[in-house]
């Protein structure tokens, strides 16, 4: 697969704190990769930077090769094709005062398309590719749901014909059953327009249902990366298995196992470390070496990398098999 999207040694400040600290990862071109990790991680900071909103302390940004520089708002950047977002809160995104017509219309006239009927035809066939009844066009955001509006955020971004999507959060505020449909809705158009995806969660069941590639981040870092199966089947950093624990299961020994993991670890609350590995003060296998030195990223097989000083990886077989955790 070619790549689309390759994002190198990104770091994000604002004033003296700084969001993002050396990130760095791909997005193949057809494929969703899935940004997850709690609040304050830097995932909406990395979605941001990318889609040209926030500026870029240092590092690059490439889109199919060409650098992109991090701009400031309003400069325009990425206004009007490859890169579209798609935002958490689709109230906040959505004029009030506009019918949905004339919200999915904008980037259709931005991008030139000046004939009215031209128009009127493209957005019947955006509101059906999300799923949309046509009658839909004439209300105002106001008078349908929060399905139904975010829906429309998708249509609107898919009007500017993107090649990359960024999802920031899309499903958050849904309820279960339409975050479902909205998770079908973005696998299918990923399938039906080979459409690249950066999709931005802190619900790693959620990402697990629609990426192919999953980033953990932890207050700006990126600590693990892996493909969704190996991911879920033996996760390498700590912070990544906890997270996983922290998932719901309806098996009770599955769910007695990961409170286990849970309770071993020190409090979820506990401030990220100021010097060594940023997790330490958060894991219970820190050591010494790990308040003294920031673990580097490395491989531990084939498209997976780790930022750990003790991974649950055999040290003789590095990514070989996956030791038990803990």
């Amino acid at each position: 697969m070619s790549e689309l999207l390759s994002v190198e040694d990104l770091t994000v400040k604002f004033g003296d704190f700084v969001a993002t600290r050396s990130v760095g990862f791909s997005v193949a071109a057809g494929t969703t990769v899935g940004l997850v990790g709690e609040s304050g991680s830097g995932k909406s900071t990395i979605a941001r930077a990318v889609a040209g909103l926030v500026p870029v302390h240092t590092g690059t940004l490439r889109f199919k090769g060409i650098a992109l520089k991090g701009l400031a708002p309003r400069t325009g950047q990425h206004s009007g094709q490859p890169i579209q977002m798609v935002f958490q809160n689709p109230d906040a995104a959505l004029n009030p005062r506009l019918t949905i017509a004339r919200l999915i219309e904008e980037p259709l006239m931005t991008a030139g398309l000046r004939d009215r009927r031209a128009r009127g035809d493209r957005v019947l066939s955006l509101l059906d590719q999300v799923g949309l009844p046509a009658q839909v066009q004439t209300r105002q955001p106001h008078q349908l749901s929060g399905g139904q509006k975010q829906r429309v955020c998708i249509a609107r971004a898919l009007a500017a014909e993107p090649e990359l999507l960024i999802a920031d959060e899309a499903v958050s505020a849904l309820d279960v059953s339409v975050q479902g449909q909205i998770l079908n809705l973005l696998n299918d158009l990923r399938r039906d327009r080979n459409l690249s995806q950066l999709f931005i969660s802190h619900n790693l069941s959620v990402v697990r249902h629609v990426a192919d590639q999953v980033v953990v981040l932890f207050h700006g870092h990126l600590l693990e990366e892996a493909d969704q199966a190996s991911l879920w089947a033996a996760p390498a950093h700590p912070y990544t298995q906890a997270l996983i624990a922290a998932v719901p299961v309806t098996d009770p020994a599955q769910a007695r196992e990961r409170r286990q993991i849970l309770r071993s670890m020190p409090a979820a609350d506990a401030p990220p470390a100021a010097s060594g590995c940023v997790y330490r003060s958060r894991c219970a296998r820190a050591e010494a070496i790990c308040s003294s030195a920031i673990p580097e990223l490395r491989s531990i097989g084939p498209g997976r990398r780790v930022a750990c000083h003790f991974p649950a990886v055999h040290r003789d077989q590095p990514g070989a098999t996956i030791a038990a955790s803990g």
